[in-house]
């Protein structure tokens, strides 16, 4: 991890976070300077898209949840033979 430029107490709140033991939140709220563990913190969850296996090293956006629409509609086309008698 390249953390070398957080003070001792910025990469401990900063591995808390990484472990789920702090909110992003918290974790900027008891930094001794922000923006550094700001920075750090984004570095790693890109990071993480990087080496996720499943994208084959190639960074991808998270899912995001499909909104019915006109290009991803989930009602079945009409059967044409439904109004002859």
């Amino acid at each position: 991890m390249s953390n070398s430029f957080l003070s001792p107490h910025d990469r401990e709140l900063f591995e808390k976070y990484v472990a789920g033991l702090l909110t992003y939140e918290d974790a900027l709220r008891q930094a001794e300077n922000v923006n550094h563990v700001r920075v750090e913190i984004k570095l790693h969850e890109r990071r993480r898209w990087f080496d996720d296996d499943e994208a084959g090293g190639v960074a991808v956006s998270p899912p995001r949840p499909n909104k019915p629409g006109p290009l991803n509609s989930y009602a079945e086309p009409p059967n044409e033979n439904e109004g002859d008698t």
